[in-house]
């Protein structure tokens, strides 16, 4: 139950820390609500990890803000490294390998310092599943970019990461 709570004050803040940093108001952020709380629900019953759970609308709204205007805001990377701290032991070697590759690949700009950030802080939790993690999602982010109608030079990648990291942790959770 706590848990829940803790899962329905994080999307109130997000739906309106979200239409704040677009600048617009857009009610598709509404639509997180319902799905999460019930994905929130359903998890707990499926016996999903909690740290999960808890990133879901982290994932949901640095996605969201990335497709709509290319950046993720630095509160995703902050509640990514509270869940970090919150649940899990720490991976720091592995922390620093993925941001130092992520540090190089921003700085030829094949890939954005957001995405860099989304990839370390993501790191800390799951440890050496990360590689699985990027490059699932090189794979879906490349699948993005086949399917579109408007080819353009950058896609929003935290989408395809976001996918990927909860599909690693999934199914690759005791590798």
């Amino acid at each position: 139950m706590n848990l829940f709570l803790i899962n329905l004050f994080q999307l109130s803040f997000y739906y309106f820390y979200g239409n704040y940093y677009l600048k617009k108001r857009n009610n598709s952020l509404l639509l997180m609500i319902p799905i999460l709380m019930m994905l929130t629900i359903f998890g707990i019953q499926l016996h999903i990890e909690a740290y999960l759970l808890y990133v879901l609308p982290t994932f949901w709204l640095c996605s969201y803000i990335d497709l709509e205007c290319g950046e993720i805001p630095d509160l995703c990377h902050i509640n990514l490294l509270l869940c970090a701290l919150l649940f899990h032991q720490l991976h720091w070697k592995i922390f620093l390998v993925s941001f130092l590759i992520g540090f190089f690949l921003s700085f030829f700009h094949w890939m954005g310092f957001g995405d860099t950030k989304l990839i370390s802080l993501w790191s800390l939790i799951i440890g050496k599943r990360i590689i699985y993690g990027y490059l699932g999602g090189c794979y879906i982010g490349l699948f993005f970019y086949l399917i579109q109608k408007k080819k353009e030079s950058m896609i929003p990648f935290a989408p395809s990461l976001c996918i990927s990291f909860i599909l690693v942790e999934l199914f690759f959770t005791y590798w």
